[in-house]
């Protein structure tokens, strides 16, 4: 009785193994499959269409940028421009207000001269003067 056990238990064991076997087999299949390589036509229309996108791309990041740098290039101009009108007319203004200032001073100095040590001005020593610009 003890060797009737012993063989039900053996060939449930075969089977088991066997029904393994075939289970493992079918999924090795699948996933043989799942990671097999592509045929190589298709690799390379692959590879080139993920290479000219690339291109493509890149080619539109880099006319963004240099587009990008032209307008500040552009815009710095116009400030550079505008700062230098800005410059020149406030050098003018400047220029103007130190040569009246100066001919102003120049008169002034005249008619103390002339006029003695202020006698006739109506101005007392020390006070001061602010020419009209």
């Amino acid at each position: 009785m003890y060797n009737e056990f012993d063989r039900d238990d053996q060939e449930s064991g075969n089977l088991s193994f066997v029904a393994g076997l075939f289970t493992g087999a079918v999924i090795g299949a699948g996933v043989g499959l799942l990671f097999a390589p592509r045929p190589g036509s298709e690799l390379r229309g692959r590879l080139a269409d993920s290479a000219s996108a690339m291109g493509r791309r890149m080619s539109d990041t880099i006319d963004a940028v240099a587009d990008a740098g032209r307008d500040a290039y552009q815009q710095a101009r116009d400030v550079a421009t505008t700062a230098g009108s800005e410059l020149r007319s406030a050098a003018g203004d400047v220029s103007s207000g130190v040569e009246k200032g100066t001919a102003a001073i120049r008169n002034a100095a005249s008619s103390v001269r002339s006029g003695g040590s202020g006698s006739g001005t109506g101005r007392r020593q020390g006070q001061d003067f602010t020419p009209n610009a």
